[in-house]
């Protein structure tokens, strides 16, 4: 594995349990599941997983993660339906990059 796709896994991983535990402690405090930010964070959720799966499988686009980037930015600055649009199109992004591999008549992994 090079060092490039090494960093980058560590570093979605990193990013994928900052948000699951800031998410768990933010839920415990505002008690509320149904708060705009609970659809964004569970898409921004969906969307670190995809795109760790990706990368784990050698599909991982650039725009899914820059899409995946995008979308922590919006949440992070409370821009709920932003980070729901980018987290989205990050899940996009790596659908179309795990199909591209799976067609790949040539492709040994």
């Amino acid at each position: 594995m090079d060092i490039l796709g090494f960093r980058l896994r560590h570093f979605i991983i990193a990013a994928g349990v900052i948000l699951v535990i800031s998410g768990t402690a933010f839920a415990s405090q505002s008690g509320d599941e149904t708060s705009p930010g609970s659809d964004a964070r569970a898409e921004l959720d969906k969307a670190v997983a995809a795109v760790a799966e990706a990368n784990r499988r050698g599909a991982l686009w650039i725009p899914a993660q820059r899409a995946l980037e995008n979308a922590q930015a919006a949440f992070a600055r409370g821009d709920h339906k932003e980070a729901i649009a980018q987290a989205r199109l990050a899940q996009r992004f790596v659908e179309l990059g795990i199909d591209q591999l799976d067609s790949d008549p040539y492709n040994a992994f």
